[in-house]
């Protein structure tokens, strides 16, 4: 079943299917009611562009995020450090309990590089503190303790494992990976 909320100014889309909650998409109101009036110039829903957006756009882009057809449009955020046994570790990292990132950091350049299907760079330490942010594709990294994580696009990682064993990354899926990489 699909229900379709009003919440405040937003109009919000809840997907249900077998009594399981699917995480919600919210649509601005003021996209569906332009929509509504057929806004004349709207941009493509491919252009992911908020005021182009109507309800059932919306609830056809969450159950396709849900079946894992699409990723997740939500942003995450990861910290890739050195532990004091020498070994990268991945822990997550809460915007609204880290000031610090919300407030801006001090970066004066941003490189684009793109990793082909298959790449893999074996054991090594970040070269500098940076941010990676995948734009497309998926990378997965892999840490001392075995553990393996693959971050996709949208997921960003401030990398500060400059010392010690370092990690291994891996592009995984059949599209290359597009990054952001923000030295620090």
């Amino acid at each position: 079943a699909v229900a379709a909320l009003v919440e405040g100014v937003d109009v919000e889309v809840r997907l249900e299917r077998d009594a399981e909650r699917v995480p919600r998409v919210r649509v601005p109101r003021e996209a569906v009611q332009e929509q509504e009036r057929g806004a004349a110039g709207a941009a493509p829903v491919e252009d992911v562009q908020p005021r182009a957006v109507d309800a059932q756009v919306a609830v056809e882009r969450a159950q396709e995020i849900h079946s894992g057809m699409l990723p997740s449009a939500a942003m995450k955020t990861f910290r890739l450090y050195t532990g004091p046994d020498g070994q990268s570790h991945i822990e997550p990292v809460d915007l609204a309990r880290t000031s610090e990132w919300t407030a801006g950091l001090a970066a004066t350049r941003i490189a684009f590089s793109e990793w082909p299907v298959g790449r893999f760079l074996d054991w090594h330490p970040a070269p500098r503190r940076q941010f990676v942010i995948i734009l497309s594709g998926q990378l997965e990294i892999g840490c001392g303790d075995g553990s393996k994580q693959v971050f996709g696009p949208g997921d960003a990682r401030l990398v500060e494992d400059t010392t010690g064993k370092g990690h291994t990354t891996r592009q995984v899926g059949n599209e290359p990976c597009v990054t952001a990489t923000i030295p620090l």
